[in-house]
């Protein structure tokens, strides 16, 4: 019984059912106004208008997006890292290195192409960081 209850915890399953659960739901747009509701308040904490207008048009979900880190931030991480970290290994596995900071994977994406609306989504089920991160 072990093996058949890991997908329990797998944290893709669970973003990707939830997810694709609203996003291909016969009331999508209700669903979604309802949910971000919910989480968020009526009022997007964005500079959108609504709910509705965040989520009307040409939506695409995408699942384990890679989002790189903005150029500007790190040529400032490479002159400013003492500002950002005082951990003595940290400090000193950096010395030299040309790329001080990787891209960012989130579990998923919902992305309105006509307005530019964007919310990222990052799943957590049982642990709050990933193992591979130092």
């Amino acid at each position: 019984m072990k093996s058949p209850s890991k997908i329990e915890k797998d944290e893709r399953f669970w973003i990707a059912t939830c997810m694709m659960t609203l996003f291909y739901s016969p009331n999508k747009l209700q669903e979604l106004i309802r949910v971000f509701t919910i989480a968020y308040g009526s009022v997007p904490p964005v500079d959108i208008c609504s709910w509705q207008e965040c989520f009307e048009g040409d939506l695409h979900l995408f699942f384990e997006t890679d989002l790189p880190s903005p150029k500007s931030y790190k040529k400032w991480l490479q002159k400013n890292l003492g500002k950002r970290h005082f951990i003595p290994y940290i400090l000193e596995s950096a010395y030299n290195k040309k790329n001080l900071e990787g891209a960012t994977r989130v579990d998923a994406m919902l992305l309105n192409s006509e307005n530019g609306f964007t919310t990222l989504i990052e799943a957590k089920v049982l642990s709050d960081i990933s193992v591979e991160i130092t």
